[in-house]
């Protein structure tokens, strides 16, 4: 049984953990939606906005437009009653892309998750690896829109590998080994742990 609760609080957008087993069993026992957003060759608007509706049965007079999916994400009153949770998949190419719209994209579910723990419903969207192979200048919009989170109250949970975009972020930043918690603080202490270099780089170079 899962050992932890999806609640409003936490609404906001996050990376993806690798494992997803645990969080799926969760929102099924709290009658939470899980939607996975396919978006394996989607490098237009059109085909991202049109994977949108598909993955979140959104009705059939949907837009087509960002107007249009924010209505519908602060809408879902055909989703389960608990929440939703909204699983971005293979969205890499949506970035690199199509930039611009992805930040529009990222901004406009961030909102959504804000409007959604205002009226005390779970909402969290759940990004892949959402800076992998995009350029410095999306990365850096991606950071700022993940960095509104925090200003709103949201906690926001970041899975990355990317050192220079976590000592931006992070505060504090956890560093794992074989599923277990090594050590936890700032980015600098964690970067000086004898621990976390023996970890990841070996005996030697700690």
């Amino acid at each position: 049984k899962p050992d932890f609760t999806f609640e409003p609080g936490s609404n906001g957008v996050y990376s993806a953990p690798q494992s997803l087993a645990d969080l799926n069993r969760a929102a099924e026992s709290q009658e939470i939606e899980w939607c996975d957003l396919d978006l394996t060759g989607a490098m237009t608007k059109r085909v991202f906005l049109a994977r949108c509706a598909e993955a979140l049965r959104f009705p059939s007079g949907f837009g087509g437009n960002w107007d249009a999916l924010a209505d519908c994400l602060e809408d879902l009153s055909w989703q389960a009653a608990g929440g939703v949770i909204v699983h971005w998949q293979n969205g890499g190419a949506f970035a690199r892309s199509v930039a611009r719209d992805f930040s529009t994209a990222l901004a406009i579910f961030t909102d959504a998750a804000t409007y959604w723990s205002e009226e005390g419903r779970v909402m969290l969207v759940l990004l892949d690896e959402p800076t992998a192979g995009v350029n410095p200048t999306l990365q850096n919009e991606i950071g700022e829109r993940l960095l509104e989170l925090p200003r709103r109250g949201i906690t926001v949970l970041l899975i990355e590998h990317d050192m220079g975009f976590i000592a931006r972020l992070c505060d504090p930043v956890i560093v794992m080994a074989e599923g277990q918690v090594l050590t936890e603080g700032t980015f600098d202490q964690v970067r000086s742990d004898h621990r976390v270099r023996e970890a990841y780089l070996g005996r030697r170079a700690a």
